[in-house]
């Protein structure tokens, strides 16, 4: 079976664009870049944050469940973070237990296959993904995916995947949309470099403007991928799980929001902190709507972390902290 990489947030992006392609194509100058005003975003750095090493060492312990979202499956920049050793070492001083994350069974197959064969390199600090084409970056994301596996058991965590999309999506539209995905960014990747993501916005009016765009159609099935507003199953699997405090969930954000069948709202919002994660100041500006309502959010490529409800101040020891940033749109 076909590794399958679009599964939560970009599914629903894609959704939500597929229907209205018309609404995206006027609006995007560069299908690299999105359009914006540089004065929104340094005005957003310019807000007090949290370093990551400050930040990072107390969120993990702040709730029973620590709920990171994914705002976009597309950037690179959230996943190699996750997955990357100075994070492993975050979750460990906070003494995380579990880690919950958002595949199927069959990715852990793989991995503790890849593990017995003594396929597994160590964890890295940061991964460098800068110049590598769409298949040397979802390779290095699946030897990322093991390594991050065996540290975390060889220091005590456990990593769950408790997807179920195999379940609720029949295969062969999984099939079917899994190729249109990889294409689709493989061409998007080819055009535009593997440094960053695409927001969301930027990948949808790409996605029609692409030559693919006519085989749209032949890949998606509405009532099928509406399951993944339904977390009933996967809420169930992690509290069969769960411990009592140091659950870290890593999950598409749309997962954490607040309707009534999303994991916050089934595992109790009350029992949670919420951060989303986004590739830098610019996406948090054009995605913040799919996870606005997070308790803070976290900048992979400023490294901080910005209060979004006020709701939770950190110790002392998590001190705010100011440097000189700036954007300028190129």
């Amino acid at each position: 079976m076909k590794r399958r990489t679009f599964l939560g947030l970009s599914t629903l992006a894609l959704s939500a664009g597929f229907g209205a392609p018309w609404a995206y194509n006027a609006h995007i100058k560069d299908v690299c870049e999105d359009d914006i005003d540089p004065n929104r975003v340094n005005s957003l750095l310019g807000r007090a944050h949290y370093n990551e090493a400050d930040f990072w060492p107390q969120a993990y312990g702040l709730k029973q469940y620590t709920m990171v979202g994914d705002t976009n499956h597309l950037e690179p920049r959230i996943e190699f973070f996750f997955l990357s050793l100075k994070n492993i070492e975050y979750m460990q001083a906070a003494g995380v237990q579990n880690i919950f994350m958002e595949g199927l069974s069959s990715t852990l197959d793989r991995i503790e296959r890849s593990i017995a064969r003594g396929d597994v390199q160590p964890a890295q600090e940061e991964y460098d993904f800068s110049g590598l084409s769409y298949d040397q970056r979802r390779a290095l994301y699946a030897q990322a995916l093991t390594s991050f596996y065996h540290e975390c058991t060889q220091r005590g965590m456990q990593v769950h995947y408790v997807d179920n999309a195999d379940e609720a999506i029949s295969e062969d539209v999984l099939e079917r949309f899994q190729e249109y995905s990889s294409d689709l960014q493989r061409d998007f990747v080819q055009r535009c470099g593997s440094d960053t993501g695409p927001t969301i916005n930027a990948y949808i009016s790409f996605a029609f403007r692409n030559p693919l765009q006519t085989l749209r159609t032949n890949y998606w099935d509405r009532d099928e991928f509406a399951s993944r507003d339904d977390d009933r199953i996967i809420a169930s699997r992690i509290q069969s799980r769960a411990s009592a405090e140091g659950n870290v969930i890593f999950y598409g954000a749309w997962h954490f929001a607040r309707h009534d069948f999303s994991l916050a709202s089934l595992l109790g919002r009350d029992n949670a902190f919420v951060v989303n994660m986004y590739g830098d100041a610019q996406h948090f500006i054009q995605d913040r709507a799919i996870g606005e309502r997070s308790d803070y959010a976290y900048l992979a490529e400023e490294g901080r972390a910005m209060n979004i409800t006020g709701t939770y101040q950190l110790e002392a020891s998590a001190r705010p902290h100011s440097r000189a940033l700036s954007y300028s749109h190129s």
